[in-house]
């Protein structure tokens, strides 16, 4: 039985795959997909225009204090978390 390298099995495995499009959806079609890019901003959203202020967990200082909700970061799937909570 011959090894593969981890670069030989990587190719291997995406080889059956090919990206996608970026797509633009309504929030409530979400659920189950994945974001390409963390979403990262250092001022203030719409929160002006929000009554539900939600921050993720690595947002900054100034987010989090202005949100009504902090849920987990990134990578802890806080985005999943919310929209199990709606």
């Amino acid at each position: 039985m011959n090894l593969l390298s981890v670069h030989e099995a990587q190719e291997r495995i995406l080889s059956h795959f090919k990206p996608v499009e970026a797509e633009t959806l309504p929030l409530t079609v979400c659920a189950g997909r994945v974001l390409a890019t963390d979403i990262i901003s250092s001022d203030l959203p719409l929160f002006d225009n929000s009554l539900f202020r939600i921050a993720m967990g690595n947002a900054v200082p100034a987010v989090k204090a202005a949100s009504t909700f902090v849920t987990a970061t990134n990578n802890e799937d806080g985005v999943a978390l919310v929209l199990e909570r709606i």
